[in-house]
């Protein structure tokens, strides 16, 4: 039987994998499908959609929303993940620096996807107890 960690380390290196991208049209149809299919993940899409009608200024703080583009990849990605049985991210964001913030908080890992680009993701795992996190780049 594994462990919570071994657990943990299995949906990260899941999650890693590169997300099968819609074809033309597809992609709010498949957003559709993924609130159908799981609560959790309703919730993560739901976010996303907001994130994506972002205008400037959206946190009242002056910072610039992401673009659509790379909004529009956080979502394909997720519906990766939940065809692969990861689970929703436990927060969804838009960051001060025109990204989005996929964060999980699993009891013996902290993992997040930071969405950079549209053809880029920075992953970043930290261990329960940690000194140090590690970061791997991945291009989707």
């Amino acid at each position: 039987m594994s462990t919570a960690y071994e657990q943990d380390q299995y949906q990260y290196q899941r999650s890693f994998r590169k997300p099968e991208i819609p074809r033309s049209g597809a992609l709010a149809e498949k957003a559709m499908y993924i609130m159908q299919a799981d609560s959790e993940w309703k919730v993560a899409i739901d976010e996303l959609l907001g994130i994506r009608n972002y205008e400037n200024n959206f946190d009242g703080e002056d910072s610039t929303a992401p673009p659509v583009e790379l909004v529009d990849t956080a979502l394909r990605f997720s519906a990766q993940l939940k065809n692969d049985l990861i689970p929703a991210p436990h927060r969804v964001s838009a960051t001060v620096n025109q990204k989005v913030l996929f964060e999980w908080y699993f009891p013996l890992i902290y993992h997040s996807l930071e969405f950079v680009s549209p053809t880029n993701v920075e992953a970043t795992w930290i261990p329960k107890d940690a000194t140090e996190a590690v970061i791997h780049k991945v291009h989707v």
